[in-house]
């Protein structure tokens, strides 16, 4: 028991895209179904409606959401400086914050800036990894038969 929790804990990450995409192979194939059934067309055809269907109103989901994020960004870009500043001061004017200021302002070594790069692009391309291995999960795997119309 204590092996499989340890093996569980280290591939955590692993099983929870497993999970994510079996959970949106069920959304697939749940609509791929849907679509065969009222329209009478084979199933390839169906789930490529369902697949691409999807990809198509959540990316008019975002063009439609895009203006007002871009002028939230703007207002971000506009306000955050201000904002900062005066959390610096708030935090100068106690002596335990003034320590927390002086901890993170530091001496500005090189080194600690390049382990923030290097740190924020192997998330950023970690979790667009990610994104396709649950992406492509969720194309291929066949229906799960606890969910599908003929478990019923």
């Amino acid at each position: 028991m204590v092996v499989v929790i340890l093996i569980a804990r280290v591939a955590f990450n692993v099983l929870l895209m497993v999970l994510s995409g079996a959970l949106i192979a069920t959304y697939f194939h749940g609509l791929g179904d849907l679509i065969e059934r009222n329209t009478k067309m084979p199933r390839r055809y169906a789930m490529i409606i369902s697949v691409v269907g999807s990809f198509l109103i959540v990316a008019g989901l975002f063009y439609l959401m895009g203006t007002t994020i871009q002028h939230q960004i703007a207002l971000l870009k506009d306000t955050l400086p201000h904002t900062v500043n005066n959390f610096k001061a708030k935090l100068a004017s106690n002596p335990t914050g003034q320590q927390i200021l002086d901890y993170f302002s530091g001496d500005n070594d090189p080194d600690k800036v390049v382990v923030t790069v290097q740190h924020f692009f192997s998330t950023s391309f970690g979790v667009l990894g990610d994104i396709y291995i649950i992406l492509f999960l969720s194309i291929f795997l066949p229906p799960i038969p606890m969910f599908t119309k003929t478990a019923f």
